[in-house]
């Protein structure tokens, strides 16, 4: 490893730039391993040429990382297929039945995208999409909608059974390791929740919008009622799909996922005579073996309900879930893509160079607040959360174990986590924000209008809540008052739509 000084710092750099130019991540992290490339290299071009070679290689030879890729292609097969088939609307209309009023529409809106915490573009997609005609004839307006399902997306970043909880734990396991830290990344991610402050909050704030209709987004309400509502396409799987096509695969893949977690982790737990706890257990469970599993089996079943129904034709299942495989394709590559950079970093003393930088002018307890902003503010500038944790988490680490006792491990993992979640609602060019405006039939930047101050209002009350917990507040106790301000601000200046 070489030690290139504030120069270390360049592949991120260029990284951030180029996404925010280009808005392509995957293209970003390819020009930052460059990057780092030249410099591990001196700028030779036959050694730089060696060097990105080798930091290709590593990208696509990781085997855990191929793993996470797998299921999230396989996840984006599996959710083409049930949406073409029909079964969201085959749910939507039997939840219609029941609702008769702008707040029942609202909850439902929300029990529904918590029903579908695995994978946030299913929950923007298959909510937005499935209960637009719901929304609409209870008066309950497009942006409002989009503002509630694209918030509550943010659940799969705290769920242990989600295309996120994969990304995640494999972020936590190398940066642990970077810093000599053994324990399994599920591990680390279990003792980060309670610190995940922005994502509570945020999620609490819909909570109440749903139940009282105050938001703050009644400034764009004039643009939203003059815009020409676009209709609702009719899926192809036509009007044979039932609700056992929508809620079996969903069932199948969150029981068989749970089952194996914990059948694998006790297994193996006992192996090595550990005691059979919960955190013993999660600790040492396959969790993306389990879920590549349980999302085959998931796929098989729900294809074998809708083959077996005359729902879709076999030409019809083929063609949607290659469809579905390759729409993952753009973030499988960025997955990867981003272990080059990491490796890239790492050969420059990135890390070390940060920690020992800032531990001479940084005080312990606003190291997690500091890192909550950093996380936020490189998110707002490529766009793409995944990315800027993959960034960003390393480099909190070694921030973090540069303190004495190691105890703030936990609440800089969250703050990673937490400030990419909220750096993605503040920008009205992120792929989530993209995709919740085409699943509710609005504008992106009609959406980003009527978000955004609910965005910035969570992020200043985790931000104080960060403060709080760097204190030695309990995690509970620093999230308490900056839930009552959040509460308290939405109803002096929340106005009911």
């Amino acid at each position: 490893m070489t030690s290139a000084g504030i120069l270390s710092l360049l592949p991120a750099t260029v990284t951030i730039l180029v996404a925010l130019r280009w808005r392509r991540v995957a293209t970003a992290l390819f020009a930052g391993i460059v990057t780092g490339a030249l410099l591990v290299a001196s700028f030779s071009p036959a050694a730089a040429l060696r060097r990105l070679l080798d930091y290709l290689w590593a990208s696509v030879a990781d085997l855990p990382k191929l793993k996470i890729v797998l299921f999230i292609l396989l996840i984006g097969g599996l959710l083409e297929v049930v949406g073409a088939s029909g079964a969201p609307q085959a749910l939507a209309e039997r939840l219609s039945a029941r609702i008769h009023s702008p707040r029942r529409a609202r909850l439902t809106v929300w029990g529904l995208s918590f029903l579908l915490f695995f994978d946030d573009y299913a929950n923007v997609l298959v909510t937005g999409a499935a209960l637009r005609p719901v929304t609409d004839r209870n008066r309950v307006s497009r942006p409002l909608l989009a503002y509630l399902v694209d918030v509550l997306a943010v659940l799969a970043s705290v769920m242990l059974v989600s295309t996120w909880a994969a990304f995640e734990i494999s972020l936590l396991t190398g940066a642990g390791q970077g810093i000599g830290r053994p324990e399994n990344g599920v591990t680390l991610f279990i003792q980060a929740l309670p610190f995940h402050f922005y994502t509570f909050l945020a999620v609490g704030q819909t909570l109440l919008v749903a139940w009282s209709g105050r938001w703050l987004g009644r400034g764009a309400v004039p643009e939203e009622r003059k815009r020409e509502e676009e209709p609702v396409s009719p899926p192809e799987g036509g009007s044979g799909a039932t609700l056992v096509h929508a809620l079996a695969p969903i069932v199948i893949l969150i029981g068989a996922a749970v089952l194996g977690l914990f059948a694998s982790g006790a297994f193996f737990a006992h192996r090595r005579g550990l005691p059979l706890t919960p955190m013993a257990i999660l600790g040492n469970a396959p969790s993306v073996d389990v879920l590549i599993c349980a999302t085959v089996l998931s796929t098989l079943v729900g294809i074998f309900l809708l083959r077996r129904d005359g729902v879709l034709s076999r030409r019809k299942v083929r063609h949607h879930y290659h469809r579905g495989l390759a729409s993952m394709g753009s973030i499988g590559m960025v997955i990867l893509l981003a272990t080059g950079l990491a490796q890239a970093s790492g050969d420059l003393g990135t890390g070390p160079f940060l920690a020992t930088t800032a531990s001479h002018g940084l005080p312990a307890p606003l190291l997690p607040l500091v890192i909550f902003l950093i996380a936020l503010l490189v998110t707002v500038a490529t766009g793409f959360s995944w990315s800027s944790m993959a960034i960003v988490m390393p480099i909190a680490f070694q921030l973090a174990a540069a303190y004495p006792g190691g105890n703030l491990i936990s609440m800089v993992a969250a703050a990673v986590i937490t400030g990419a979640v909220a750096g993605e609602h503040l920008v009205p060019y992120s792929e989530k924000t993209v995709l919740t405006a085409a699943a509710c039939g609005i504008a992106p930047v009609l959406h980003w209008r009527t978000q955004v101050g609910h965005a910035v209002l969570a992020a200043f009350c985790a931000a104080g809540g960060f403060l709080l917990a760097g204190l030695g507040l309990p995690a509970g106790l620093a999230l308490l008052p900056s839930f009552l301000l959040l509460a308290a601000v939405l109803r002096w200046r929340g106005a009911r739509k």
